[in-house]
């Protein structure tokens, strides 16, 4: 099943990367790359069963990196959705 799945929006809506995949083998790790101009952005990350990726069915976690290895955006416990706003380039401060 498509258990977990997210998208990148710029401001206008538009998708700049989506990713829907069966993340239900366990220890599953993702990583895609986008090069993404400067502007504001939207990361929402979506789970079908309602249930996050922490804790009931194990220790699930997300990020979301820069070039540099700065942690963006990192979650792991939410319901349906959670969303996360930021900008590009990225200020760590």
């Amino acid at each position: 099943s498509e258990d977990t799945s997210w998208i990148i929006k710029d401001t206008d809506g538009g998708i700049v990367m989506d990713q829907s995949l069966a993340y239900d083998a366990g220890l599953t790790t993702v990583s895609p790359q986008v090069c993404l101009p400067e502007g504001n952005y939207e990361f929402t990350i979506y789970d079908a069963y309602e249930d996050g990726m922490c804790c009931k069915w194990g220790d699930g976690v997300y990020n979301v990196t820069s070039t540099s290895g700065d942690i963006i955006v990192m979650g792991g416990t939410f319901g349906s959705d959670e969303t996360t706003n930021f900008t590009m380039p990225f200020d760590p401060a």
